[in-house]
């Protein structure tokens, strides 16, 4: 997607996803994908509870419904021993039902976030295996060097 485009149509760029499960990891990018919620105050009436604010539409709203965010009225100590009021999120209220069932959908976001794991760095497979025989050599090599060492060593004793 251009862009210009992106800006014009929903006020910033999106995220890349691919970009954000480098950085922040899997888990965030989960969790991104299931807390989309319905929000009128916004440009494109979509708002994220992971990521506040951000351009990115619901483009799996159809498979997993509307939902909109419930919240609840906090009072809490802040400093002073004044109390603040805050809300606190509680629990996702199902507008529209979408086409999956809840677990349906689940396994097809952990299905998608685990997709995107691999096309953000497809050389992480290989560069794991490749860990396992460096350790291995690590291995063998420490206790290679600590049997010289106590060949050399056994005259001083």
């Amino acid at each position: 997607m251009p862009p210009k485009d992106a800006e014009s149509w929903f006020g910033k760029t999106p995220p890349d996803l691919t970009l954000m499960m480098r950085a922040r990891g899997r888990n965030y990018v989960y969790q991104f994908l299931k807390t989309f919620y319905v929000d009128p105050g916004r440009q494109t009436g979509i708002n994220n509870l992971r990521l506040p604010a951000t351009a990115m539409p619901h483009v799996l709203s159809e498979l997993e419904g509307l939902k909109r965010a419930v919240f609840r009225d906090v009072m809490t100590k802040g400093e002073g021993g004044q109390f603040t009021h805050e809300q606190v999120f509680d629990h996702f209220d199902i507008i529209a039902p979408g086409r999956l069932s809840e677990s349906e959908y689940d396994g097809f976001v952990r299905d998608t976030v685990n997709f995107l794991d691999y096309v953000s760095e497809p050389s992480q497979a290989a560069r794991r295996a490749l860990g396992v025989w460096v350790v291995l050599f690590l291995l063998v090599f420490t206790w290679l060097a600590w049997l010289v060492k106590r060949e050399y060593w056994k005259d001083v004793h």
